[in-house]
């Protein structure tokens, strides 16, 4: 390596480590091997209204997320928890929805203490990978803002993993972000059930790919099943209310990297 490929070398780390540093909580060190960590960037910025922008060789317009390798992996692991348990309620709940009723009735208590655990070991992963909120995104620093209404170890819990899951997932981002502009909080407030699966209905009726149309079905079956948990109802009802769908819609630079996501109609 000559002089010159060194000093960008360095330059390079010098970077990597001023990105991680103000974007995670408990940053790593940062060294040589973590080139590898991410695809080649040329730079990035901080604006104050957007968390991080990320530059990349041969691409125009920047990304919002910084893709840390180890953040990455991580998150995508619990997404695959999670949504294997999600899927698993949801086809239950279509195959025999009296059946699944009976059961969160009878051991309410029992799932309540499944899912708290669960919050709690997801908590635990996220711990050495947990980003600074004010490094969201825009639309996600919104979700924290909600999120942070109410105050609650469990709802505290389950915002964090729901803002990283949806800042390191920009496909499942855009298209979320594409479709709540258009909630209606009139119908939320009377009958917020109906206007969930709405929603969801929409976002499955716009999708191309065969397998994200099953996964927004799954969702709104999973709604249907919250009429037999009416104080979550209240509260998911409370959070869509206080959100300002104005900060959720999606700037030039979303739709810019939205178009190169297949198979989905944007609204744009």
């Amino acid at each position: 390596m000559d002089q010159k490929e060194q000093a960008q070398a360095y330059e390079y780390l010098y970077k990597l480590g001023q990105a991680v540093g103000r974007v995670r909580k408990n940053a790593p060190t940062v060294n040589a091997e973590d080139q590898e960590q991410i695809y080649p960037l040329i730079g990035f910025d901080f604006p104050k209204d957007d968390g991080i922008r990320v530059y990349w060789q041969g691409i125009d317009l920047p990304t919002k997320t910084f893709p840390y390798k180890e953040t990455v992996e991580k998150i995508d692991d619990l997404k695959k928890i999670m949504k294997a348990n999600a899927w698993g309620v949801a086809d239950l709940v279509k195959r025999n929805p009296i059946k699944a009723g009976i059961l969160l009735l009878l051991y309410q208590k029992e799932i309540g203490i499944i899912f708290e655990n669960l919050l709690q070991e997801f908590s635990q992963v996220l711990r050495d990978v947990e980003q600074e909120p004010s490094m969201y995104c825009r639309a996600v620093r919104e979700l924290y803002r909600v999120f942070s209404l109410e105050k609650g170890e469990m709802r505290e819990q389950f915002g964090k993993i729901v803002c990283h899951f949806v800042e390191y997932d920009d496909a499942y981002r855009y298209r979320v972000q594409d479709a709540i502009v258009k909630l209606d909080k009139l119908p939320l407030a009377k009958k917020p059930i109906k206007e969930l699966r709405r929603l969801l209905q929409l976002l499955a009726d716009r999708e191309g790919i065969i397998g994200m149309k099953k996964k927004w079905e799954r969702l709104r079956t999973l709604v249907w099943f919250l009429r037999f948990k009416p104080k979550l109802v209240k509260e998911i009802q409370s959070f869509l209310i206080n959100l300002n769908l104005e900060e959720l819609k999606l700037d030039d630079v979303d739709k810019a990297h939205a178009r190169r996501k297949p198979d989905y109609k944007w609204s744009f």
